[in-house]
């Protein structure tokens, strides 16, 4: 069930307790799309994985959005102009809004070329225009999860398992195993038996979240080196870039549909202003948040919903 399909279903004239109202196609799709933000955001349903590289020497990463403010070919190769990227070769990312040179607006794999500069696999390209954003993968996190960093590499291109999400406290009260502070270091991975060398790519062994909106993670055992890793986490609605109103393709539809209807409802009724809209949006809340309970407990937060192939459009 889709925004477009609740117009038919919840458009026309309608009783809010003992009123008639008149509810507009154009309110319901409104309505519809806000609860399936909610819907996706509060269940967790939508799991992503993509590229980023832990810097060396670096503590913290942080992604915001970014300005396009250039794409230009040159021989084979495009060429993206993001002034004071904080892109890394291996970190992947979304380019969209682009103006002109639209066949740069997807996800792509970046090759770092400068501070301002970002290479992608695009061999033909027309005229940039105007405009565009640029968002690292991880831009869309809500959680990670507790495994989902993966260690894809080091300098002998040798696969070392995943690294353990830990809490920030735990990270503080641990830093002195990890290399971070003078005269106790890691080399080998093995914490708790630190050793008088510098740490590598090898002895990045946790990480935590400081905050999601950009999410910021910071990791402890520094890289010596780039490491090219994968990570694993749900995501949010990202405005601007997904389409949630007209793909949603459900894997249960009797379970997603419930809590769609029921979440409608309560927008419609808590954006109009007549007597007993209010009242009736009370009752929708709470049938919407108890639909929104069942399908955690009936999931256990496994998707609901089925991703298409860009993971970004649902």
């Amino acid at each position: 069930m889709t925004s477009a399909t609740l117009v038919s279903l919840f458009a026309g004239t309608r009783w809010a307790g003992d009123e008639k109202v008149s509810i507009d196609a154009g309110e319901v799709y409104y309505a519809a799309t806000s609860a399936q933000k909610e819907i996706l955001s509060l269940l967790n349903i939508l799991e992503v994985r993509g590229g980023f590289t832990l810097a060396a020497n670096q503590e913290f990463s942080t992604y915001p959005p970014l300005a396009i403010t250039g794409v230009a070919l040159t021989g084979s190769v495009t060429y993206v102009t993001i002034p004071g990227h904080s892109f890394h070769t291996g970190d992947e990312g979304y380019l969209y809004g682009i103006l002109g040179a639209t066949q740069a607006n997807s996800r792509w794999t970046f090759t770092k070329i400068d501070a301002n500069t970002v290479s992608i696999p695009l061999a033909s390209v027309s005229a940039y225009v105007s405009g565009g954003t640029a968002i690292h993968i991880l831009t869309g996190a809500r959680e990670m999860l507790p495994s989902g960093i993966r260690k894809v590499s080091d300098s002998t291109g040798v696969l070392y398992g995943h690294l353990t999400k830990q809490t920030l406290a735990w990270a503080e009260d641990n830093r002195d195993q990890f290399g971070i502070s003078p005269g106790s270091v890691l080399a080998t991975g093995n914490y708790g038996q630190p050793t008088p060398s510098t740490p590598n790519n090898i002895g990045t062994v946790v990480f935590y979240e400081i905050f999601t909106d950009p999410i910021t993670i910071g990791v402890l055992g520094l890289p010596q080196l780039e490491m090219i890793t994968e990570a694993r986490f749900y995501r949010k609605h990202i405005d601007g870039m997904d389409d949630i109103s007209s793909a949603v393709n459900p894997i249960i539809p009797s379970a997603y549909d419930e809590v769609l209807k029921t979440g409608t409802l309560f927008y419609i009724f808590q954006y109009r202003g007549e007597k007993g809209a209010q009242v009736e949006a009370s009752k929708w809340r709470a049938m919407f948040d108890a639909e929104m309970m069942k399908a955690r407990k009936v999931q256990g937060r496994r998707k609901l919903v089925q991703q298409s192939d860009t993971g970004f459009r649902w």
